[in-house]
């Protein structure tokens, strides 16, 4: 595996979590279901996407050289 992205863009990361919160949601009585999960984390994952986004531009903005 030579492609490196942030840790933030990774399904596995953000799929494990889910499954982990949504077992705990369980303990507590509020049932997550497996289309529930796959919602929440492609939702996660679109909204790092943007997230990105927007920091790239402030970051262009706040920039203090040119590009050339």
């Amino acid at each position: 595996m030579s492609a490196t992205k942030p840790w933030y863009l990774s399904r596995t990361l953000w799929g494990a979590a889910i499954a982990v919160a949504a077992c705990l949601a369980g303990l507590a009585g509020i049932d997550v279901s497996a289309a529930d999960q796959s919602t929440i984390v492609n939702q996660i994952l679109q909204i790092a996407g943007a997230g990105g986004g927007l920091v790239a531009v402030v970051g262009r903005v706040a920039a203090k050289t040119e590009l050339f």
